[in-house]
């Protein structure tokens, strides 16, 4: 993430459990509506079925949707 930072490029964390409004230094989002809407691309660790309307701006290593 902070690579990407470096090279100006805006990032955001959706995390509804996190309870502060920054977590390392960057802006987290926890209703998913605000969040979906304000961003280009969704980096995921693994493909929730929230995230099957916004399915093409996803990018994960999870293609299979199965681990």
């Amino acid at each position: 993430m902070q690579g990407l930072e470096k090279k100006n490029i805006s990032v955001v964390i959706f995390e509804p459990d996190i309870h502060r409004d920054t977590f390392l230094g960057f802006k987290v989002i926890k209703n998913f509506q605000a969040f979906e809407t304000s961003v280009d691309l969704i980096v995921a660790n693994r493909f929730d079925p929230l995230l099957a309307d916004v399915s093409k701006k996803v990018f994960t290593r999870d293609i299979f949707q199965s681990d």
